[in-house]
Parts: C-alpha cells; structure tokens; sequence
C-alpha cells in the first residue's frame, strides 16, 4: 500500500469520526403570540468547566436560528431579546443527527427612568435635579384622555397654562419683559412663545 492512498484513508477516517461527534440545532425563536422575533440571541452552554457559552447565534427576519455543527451531548440552550424574558432549555445532540428547538419569548418591560436634560444644563436623574421638575408621561397623557399640549400641562402638580403660557405656583412665568422663567419642552422641543 503506498503512502498516498493510507493519508486519503486516514482523512476520510477522520472526517467521519468528527462527523459523528458534531450535530446541527436549527428552530425557531417568536414571542407568546408567534410573531417571529428577529435579531434574538440564542446561545449554546456546556456543563464542561462550569456552564460555558460555547456558540452564539442571532435569528433572522423569520425568526429562525441554525447551528451547524455542536458537540454530541447534553447542551443548554438559551434564547433572549431585549424586551422579552430569557428562556433556557436543554437538548441532546446526537452525532451526525439534526435537532429542532422553537422557543416562545414572554414579554418582559423594561422600565428606565425619566432623564431630565434642561434643568442643569445637563443629563440628570428626575430625583437629581436641584430645580423644579414635572414630568407628564405617554401613560399620564392617555389616562387624561388629553387634546392639546396646554391640557396635559395643566394636570402637572403646581403648573398652570394660562394665556398661552405655562406658570408654576401661581407665577406669571416673566419677569420685566426679560422672557419666561418657565421652559417648556414637548418630545424634548421648547415650546414657549417667542415673545
């Protein structure tokens, strides 16, 4: 036997022994609805040395993920998006074999707190600033069931709307003509008269 067909054996051993100790994991990743989230993480994790992440892949535009070659074995397998839940569960991959995995993301909020960035002249916490601060959220505004600007200001603690403009604490919001001491920002835009 010559050296060159016992190396091609050799390799095609070997090609086949690897075969059988990789599998693919391919499904799916939707929310609670089934509307196929796009861009979700969904992660591979072996128990050897501890759980360690060994594959990352994002889904598509239909929601779907494939991992074309895993180690044979138990593996954790998670998925996750910013504003869903995490959602972990395990597989089997058996060598040389396919596994589907679909997984339903249950919406999980995220909550931010309001930055206020006119009061200092800087970005700040609501808690943070020094001056008086009021804020009327989108949910605020909707609970009011509110037409125009001047309405959804009026309902803010201390603040009054009249004439057009925006007064706190009974204030007339000027002083000797030099302009409003009171700012008023709609979607981060002043919406203060002129004159």
């Amino acid at each position: 036997m010559s050296l060159k067909p016992a190396i091609a054996l050799a390799l095609l051993v070997g090609t086949r022994l690897g075969a059988q100790g990789t599998g693919a994991l391919r499904g799916t990743v939707t929310d609670t609805a089934g509307v196929p989230l796009d861009h979700a993480r969904v992660r591979a994790l072996t128990r050897l040395g501890g759980m360690r992440e060994i594959a990352v892949r994002f889904t598509d535009a239909t929601g779907a993920y494939r991992f074309d070659s895993l180690p044979a074995g138990w593996l954790a397998i998670d998925a996750g998006r910013i504003g869903y839940r995490l959602v972990r569960d395990s597989v089997v991959i058996t060598g040389g074999d396919a596994v589907r995995l679909d997984f339903r993301l249950p919406m999980s909020p995220i909550t931010v707190a309001p930055t206020i960035v006119t009061a200092a002249k800087r970005s700040q916490l609501l808690d943070q600033a020094v001056t008086s601060v009021s804020l009327v959220g989108a949910q605020q505004i909707a609970q009011r069931a509110v037409n125009t600007i001047d309405e959804a200001v009026d309902k803010a603690p201390g603040v009054q709307f009249i004439a057009g403009q925006v007064n706190l604490r009974g204030s007339s919001g000027f002083v000797q003509g030099l302009g409003s001491r009171v700012l008023l920002l709609v979607d981060g835009v002043p919406a203060n008269q002129g004159d």
